[in-house]
């Protein structure tokens, strides 16, 4: 989904109360506000200052430098919401940890089975429920298998099983009176848990993780727990099978 297509009321108002939105951390409203090209308010740039190492703006108050624990980014602000995209999109190797950035210098075709499935732990752990337990032992009884240890998987699988996850998200439950959560943390949450894969064929997805994340970061859309637990589940079944 391009950001041209998004609804232009949706953009003005994320823009009108990006500053005002308790549900995110503070490092996301600079993220979005950046995306944006918004006109922060002083209040609001002494509060980013305050919790970052180093937050520049232009002549209009728009976030141009970001330098904080959790992320960075830094750019100059175009006409088109697209540009500004296509700038924090290709800063987003900065937000990496140096180590893994190490063992992806060099492109490879595979992922270690291991690595990729506890990088699926952050979502499941930020979804606080019950329901995840089994997911996360699963996780961890694998990874615990030494015969896991030297296992690798393709990166197109990895995308495949990914892509077609998504389309599980919004399945009608079963019950109306069915445990939910806000699909937009759910997504936030991936989002990050993935950002670490670097390879070609991952961009398209995780480009597009980012332009739903911002297309739901003014809504309060609910999906069913049980919807994230089968997306989850469904990936891990897909890779162990390899």
């Amino acid at each position: 989904m391009d950001l041209k297509a998004l609804d232009q009321g949706k953009i003005r108002k994320i823009k009108e109360k990006i500053e005002e939105i308790d549900e995110f951390e503070i490092s996301k409203k600079a993220e979005i506000a950046f995306l944006l090209s918004v006109e922060i308010s002083e209040r609001f740039l002494r509060e980013l200052r305050e919790s970052a190492e180093i937050v520049e703006v232009d002549a209009k108050n728009r976030i141009t430098k970001y330098i904080a624990k959790d992320l960075k980014f830094e750019g100059i602000h175009e006409k088109s919401i697209n540009s500004n995209l296509k700038r924090r999109l290709s800063s987003d190797k900065e937000n990496v940890p140096a180590e893994k950035l190490a063992r992806k210098s060099e492109i490879s075709e595979e992922l270690s089975l291991k690595e990729f499935l506890r990088s699926l732990l952050r979502p499941i752990r930020a979804l606080n429920s019950a329901m995840m337990t089994r997911v996360e032992f699963r996780i961890e009884a694998i990874c615990f298998e030494e015969a896991n240890d030297d296992k690798k998987i393709p990166i197109k699988r990895i995308h495949e099983t990914l892509v077609s996850s998504l389309r599980l998200l919004t399945t009608p439950p079963e019950s109306e009176n069915s445990e939910s959560t806000c699909l937009f943390d759910f997504l936030y949450n991936l989002e990050i848990a993935i950002r670490f894969i670097r390879h070609p064929i991952m961009e398209s997805f995780q480009n597009k993780m980012k332009r739903l994340i911002l297309e739901h970061a003014n809504d309060q859309e609910e999906i069913p727990m049980i919807n994230a637990r089968s997306a989850l589940e469904a990936i891990i079944d897909a890779v162990i099978n390899v």
